[in-house]
């Protein structure tokens, strides 16, 4: 036989690791969707920064969602719908990341009564015409509200074309931008 080399448990490197514990906290409310529109269309996100969300969850059938292991710290909350018909919003009807409240998030704590409620939705729609000899494909149309706040950007179709959707119904001014070109 083979002599085995013994080890204490002392001596075992895996035995001095300590482990860590990181606190969490979650989120929960309900959406409320207009008649006709599936509640499950609906996602919630939380952010930390502008970037992109740190976490999200699916809206269930009945309107309510639990967003839950959030690392404690505070988080601006956005309800968004693959149901171009409705509205998105930010949290407590905020127009954009920047005027959204923090929603605290504490260890071991549910931060309750984070709803809301995504409205029939308006859109705007249209064709861009640019000379013959610029690319359309480089245009962008730009969406700002009463407040000269961006709301969103889209990119035009091969044929000049856009579609704006998900707006809360309201007065906005529109830019178009065409890039790479000197147009008047």
């Amino acid at each position: 036989p083979q002599p085995v080399e013994a080890t204490s448990p002392a001596a075992d490197p895996l035995a001095r690791v300590t482990p860590m514990t990181i606190s969490v906290g979650s989120i929960s409310g309900h959406v409320s969707v207009p008649a006709g529109v599936d509640p499950q269309s609906v996602s919630v996100y939380a952010y930390t920064d502008i970037d992109s969300p740190h976490s999200s969850v699916a809206v269930a059938a009945n309107g309510s969602y639990v967003m839950g292991d959030l690392p404690v710290g505070q988080y601006k909350i956005w309800f968004g719908s693959s149901d171009e018909t409705i509205s998105s919003q930010w949290w407590n009807n905020a127009v954009d990341f920047y005027s959204a409240a923090w929603v605290d998030v504490t260890a071991g704590q549910v931060a309750t009564n984070i709803d809301a409620t995504l409205l029939d939705g308006g859109s705007i729609s249209g064709v861009v015409t640019v000379p013959s000899d610029v690319n359309v494909l480089n245009s962008y149309v730009s969406v700002y509200d009463a407040a000269n706040e961006w709301v969103t950007t889209t990119g035009v179709n091969s044929d000049g074309s856009f579609t704006l959707t998900s707006l809360v119904t309201g007065t906005y001014k529109v830019q178009f931008r065409t890039y790479g070109a000197n147009i008047a």
